[in-house]
């Protein structure tokens, strides 16, 4: 399959805006704890996620909002 330059175009933003995405999740993830909760385990436990998920997300957060 061959992709036109526009098609490309299109598949290169899909991926730049699922990226910022994830940024803007890790973000708001990371201010929910700082602002809420007093331990990662906390945050893990109300959203279902394991701790090494919510201690990452609160990392890459962090990283982001500084």
């Amino acid at each position: 399959m061959i992709l036109d330059k526009e098609e490309i175009k299109e598949q290169q933003q899909i991926r730049f805006d699922r990226f910022k995405n994830i940024k803007n999740i890790a973000e708001d993830f990371y201010l929910e704890y700082f602002n809420n909760y007093l331990t990662i385990s906390l945050i893990a436990e109300h959203y279902e996620i394991s701790d090494e998920l919510a201690s990452e997300l609160v990392n890459l957060g962090r990283k982001i909002n500084n």
